[in-house]
């Protein structure tokens, strides 16, 4: 294929996949399969409700199974009643890809958007999405995979290949000072977390909804930190939001709301700049 026609064409079938993409979310939301349960929002909303742990829970099924630390700052949404809080959740999430998207073309922006508030709007990984974008500014947002999804954190790795050692020391900090606040308030609900994580398949495939064969988990975080290592020493950011899609331990078509941060880490002008340290591999 000569450039000229890959250029023709490269775009036209960009837009007939997001477009196809919307309409297939369209139809979901149809059927009524979309944000309207909102499963996993409301599961974080109501952890700190009721047990935040089952005894009988399965990793890949429905209910709560982060660190204590991230259903403790959720519960300040907890305080509203699930009808508000629901709302200002797919605001958030609205608002979010809206930004996120907004370097590429209006074609292609609108039905991505579309997209990803049915798909990717019962996750958090709109929140996820912004903290690839922001942590090159402010690393202690890091935490925020750490304390949850957990091996999507294998992204701020990216300081540490650098040998941005200022930038990894507040990432890791941030997240040890806020996992030692949480242990103090709730040493027993940390107790019982490490219990049940010691009770699930972690190396176990899943593919949820997506439909298709996905490797075994530490396949895919050893591509991931692959992938982080590459990027880091190329200066490549975009690669953040492509390992944390990657080492994600479960796959479905809510994670592609991950890879919304790439048209602004690809984008010079809207990509925030990384804090200047004293010490680290020229950018």
């Amino acid at each position: 294929m000569t450039t000229a026609t890959r250029d023709r064409w490269l775009p036209l079938l960009g837009f007939a996949g997001a477009w196809f993409l919307a309409f297939v979310a369209i139809g979901v939301a149809f059927l009524g399969r979309s944000q309207d349960g909102l499963v996993d929002a409301n599961t974080y909303w109501a952890a700190s409700r009721g047990p935040m742990y089952s005894e009988d829970y399965i990793l890949w099924t429905r209910g709560y199974s982060y660190p204590p630390a991230f259903a403790q700052a959720f519960d300040v949404l907890g305080w509203l009643p699930w009808e508000v809080a629901r709302w200002v959740w797919l605001a958030g999430v609205l608002v979010a890809y809206a930004w996120l998207l907004a370097p590429l073309r209006l074609g292609l922006r609108i039905p991505l958007v579309i997209a990803l508030y049915v798909f990717a709007a019962d996750n958090l990984y709109w929140i996820l999405a912004l903290v690839a974008v922001f942590s090159f500014r402010f690393p202690f947002l890091w935490a925020v995979p750490l304390l949850t999804k957990i091996t999507p954190g294998v992204g701020v790795l990216w300081f540490a290949v650098r040998q941005e050692w200022r930038s990894f020391a507040i990432a890791i900090g941030a997240t040890l000072a806020i996992a030692a606040v949480s242990f103090l308030v709730a040493p027993d609900l940390w107790s019982q977390w490490l219990r049940l994580m010691v009770r699930q398949d972690l190396v176990g495939t899943t593919t949820t909804n997506f439909f298709i064969w996905v490797p075994p988990l530490p396949i895919r975080g050893a591509t991931a930190l692959a992938l982080v290592v590459w990027g880091a020493r190329t200066d490549r950011r975009w690669v953040i939001p492509v390992s944390m899609f990657l080492a994600q331990p479960d796959i479905a078509f809510s994670t592609l709301g991950l890879l919304a941060a790439i048209p602004r880490l690809r984008s010079p002008a809207a990509a925030p700049q990384p804090v200047p340290v004293s010490q680290g591999v020229a950018a």
